[in-house]
């Protein structure tokens, strides 16, 4: 079996490199995993069945480097060089990682990428104490061992996205306290615990975008106060409160919200707040989207100098009481259960009886 390369384009030398049927266990060295990314096309070429998706690369040099793309392979290769510092098995048909499926103490990247992983024994991963980066993305795993991550000390980048994992118990993450990103975007998870990521203080960045995710549990990241980049984008969330975050502001940071069915009231005056104080940004530009008839835009009729004229009168929320009694204005403005509703003035008759004596 080969493996077919279309052609590597060398950065430094600046020359097109043609390659055709490298044998499968190829060491190609000096090939980076940069210059893959940057190529990735030329090499997405070979698969069959060409796969969309990419990793995020690890930006580093490597002497010693394993291709083994859209191979057919079922399991890990045996004649893996054990000096192999970065392991790329991706497209392939592996089912199942075994137990000491690596003898590379050297390996920095292991992508496993795009294949149909189901199942990862307990010490698959064993003798891979320098890797850095461990990519699992768009496989089939459902469920992770607690164990299953056990002596990765050095990781610092874990990407699991694309799978079908429904819950990761806090003892799974425990003994990566090196990791700076985890990706668990595209998955079940339906909640997460509050010690999710109790032991990983280095966390720069997290994904978890396209779940089912309703709440997120108080103090979540309160102790990471080196998280700058949070993506919570198309989940299910209706509110965020402040104290899943560091108490301590951070100069800068970016977070993703929209997607989510948000009630937006006086609870998220201080996110709105947040991004008027400038520190924190919305990742690609994108508002939160509110749930209710008001717009973000229009959280200043909450949370800025209108919201203190707030009045709660026998439970219902009346916004500038005033404008009630005459009805001088085209629209109504009923602020029931902290959220505004917006009303044609033809709806006076509906609570003009009831508003009377209250305003």
């Amino acid at each position: 079996m080969v493996l077919h390369i279309v052609r590597w384009v060398s950065v430094q030398a600046q020359q097109v490199i043609a390659f055709s049927k490298v044998k499968q266990g190829t060491i190609i060295r000096g090939l980076s995993s940069k210059l893959l990314n940057n190529n990735f096309d030329y090499f997405l070429g070979i698969c069959p069945d060409g796969k969309p998706d990419w990793v995020t690369p690890v930006e580093r040099y490597y002497a010693h480097v394993y291709v083994g793309y859209c191979q057919g392979f079922t399991e890990i290769p045996p004649d893996i060089d054990e000096e192999a510092t970065e392991i790329w098995i991706i497209g392939n048909q592996i089912q199942t990682l075994k137990a000491n499926s690596f003898n590379h103490s050297s390996c920095l990247t292991l992508a496993l990428s795009w294949n149909e992983l189901e199942t990862i024994e307990v010490g698959a991963f064993n003798t891979l104490d320098s890797i850095e980066g461990l990519h699992l993305d768009n496989n089939k795993l459902a469920s992770l061992s607690p164990e299953i991550f056990q002596g990765l000390s050095s990781l610092k980048q874990l990407f699991l996205h694309n799978n079908n994992i429904e819950s990761v118990l806090p003892e799974v993450l425990r003994s990566l306290q090196s990791l700076t990103e985890i990706s668990l975007a595209g998955n079940e998870l339906t909640t997460l615990d509050a010690r999710t990521f109790e032991w990983m203080l280095d966390l720069n960045k997290i994904w978890i975008h396209e779940n089912n995710i309703q709440v997120l549990p108080s103090g979540i990241f309160a102790n990471l106060t080196k998280l700058r980049h949070l993506n919570l984008r198309d989940n299910e969330l209706h509110t965020l409160n402040r104290d899943v975050f560091p108490a301590e502001k951070p100069t800068w940071f970016y977070l993703a919200i929209s997607g989510n069915p948000l009630s937006c009231n006086s609870l998220l005056c201080w996110l709105y707040n947040c991004a008027s104080e400038g520190w924190l940004s919305w990742w690609g530009g994108n508002q939160p989207n509110c749930a209710g008839l008001i717009a973000w835009n229009q959280m200043k009729l909450i949370c800025g100098e209108e919201g203190m004229k707030l009045k709660m009168i026998n439970g219902l929320l009346l916004w500038r009481c005033q404008f009630f009694s005459s009805f001088s204005m085209d629209n109504i403005y009923i602020v029931y259960e902290r959220i505004i509703v917006k009303f044609a003035k033809k709806w006076k008759k509906y609570f003009g009886n009831f508003l009377v004596g209250y305003t």
